[in-house]
């Protein structure tokens, strides 16, 4: 695996969970890259190894096996996460609220228009167009704007329990919403008949984000 990778992460909380001391029972070897842990894997090296997309289509297309996928041990575990200093947040919530608008617009686009988004990503991406879209769409990969404080919440605590953190803090005292909550108002005052801001908001409010893709 790759240390410090989410699925790292997961990964160990999972076999936690499932009551194997992952420090006696399992030895782990620390790669760089994901192309490194495809590869160690591929020549027999190691039993199995953690990756992400696009790596475990690539690895697929290789002749390997996908064993488990993460979201089939943590639903709906968090990945990435936006995050700014404190001080900025509160000197400009007025730009800050901008982002977020723009990013769920993007949201929007990369949920209904499928081939226009992989052509996007294929510009940064030097990989097959196929890979690209399943990777994005195959729907193992939760791409949601959601904050998901829940979710951030259960990750820092999966950190405490592997040993990654050994901190006191409340993470959750450091997550904030309104803003995100704010953008989906300005958008559904903009676009009122919108069905996809109203069910990112009824989201919100319940606190379980899924994911929203209704168009090919």
């Amino acid at each position: 695996m790759v240390r410090l990778a989410t699925g790292d992460v997961v990964f160990r909380a999972a076999l936690r969970e499932a009551g194997v001391d992952w420090r006696k029972d399992v030895s782990f070897k620390e790669f760089d890259s994901p192309a490194a842990v495809l590869e160690a894997v591929k020549k027999g090296g190691l039993d199995a190894g953690v990756v992400w997309a696009p790596f475990y289509t690539m690895a697929e297309k290789q002749g390997l096996k996908v064993a488990v996928y993460s979201s089939d041990l943590i639903k709906g575990h968090t990945c990435c996460r936006q995050i700014a200093l404190t001080a900025k947040v509160r000197e400009h919530p007025e730009d800050f609220q901008k982002f977020l608008v723009a990013l769920l617009r993007a949201y929007k686009f990369h949920q209904t228009n499928r081939a226009e988004t992989v052509d996007i990503v294929a510009k940064y991406v030097q990989i097959d167009k196929k890979i690209i879209y399943t990777s994005i769409y195959d729907g193992h990969m939760n791409v949601d704007p959601d904050p998901n404080k829940k979710s951030v919440v259960q990750f820092w605590d999966f950190m405490n329990e592997v040993g990654y953190l050994d901190s006191k803090k409340h993470v959750g005292d450091n997550i904030t919403t309104n803003l995100y909550a704010n953008a989906l108002v300005t958008l559904q005052k903009r676009e009122p008949k919108e069905i996809l801001w109203k069910a990112l908001n009824k989201e919100f409010r319940s606190g379980e984000p899924d994911l929203h893709i209704t168009k090919h």
